[in-house]
């Protein structure tokens, strides 16, 4: 018996899940931060604040995309990201502030890990017959 391909039966669908989830609560704060117009902050460098907000949505667009297709949705948000860590490092000489960017990355690499593991468990089932 191969220990690893039957640990992703046991973790695919929760990893999933939890990635799905939380990527909803992402979104939905991700909203409620722009209709406020507390994101981007106001009192950052403003030439910024455009490419900031098209990259926020771009994650949060691959976070919708990534409850069809896990691998390029939660890849498309990483990307996006680590393009708005990137891009205020580089203008700023700082990260930005707050824990949205964060858990949104995260749940990027939450929905590789469930692609994984699905693979994973596709292969074990193919291989078994």
């Amino acid at each position: 018996m191969n220990e690893p391909k039957h640990l992703a039966r046991y973790f695919a669908l929760p990893v999933r899940w939890v990635a799905r989830l939380t990527s909803l609560g992402v979104i939905v704060m991700a909203t409620l931060a722009l209709v406020q117009g507390s994101w981007p902050n106001p009192a950052s460098d403003t030439a910024l604040a455009p490419l900031a907000l098209f990259f926020l949505l771009a994650a949060c667009a691959g976070l919708i995309l990534a409850w069809l297709l896990e691998g390029s949705g939660g890849t498309l948000a990483i990307f996006s990201v680590a393009t708005i860590y990137l891009t205020s490092l580089a203008a700023t000489g700082r990260l930005p502030a707050g824990w949205l960017l964060s858990v949104a990355a995260m749940n990027g690499f939450l929905f590789i890990l469930a692609r994984a593991l699905h693979a994973a468990m596709s292969h074990d089932s193919l291989s078994d017959g």
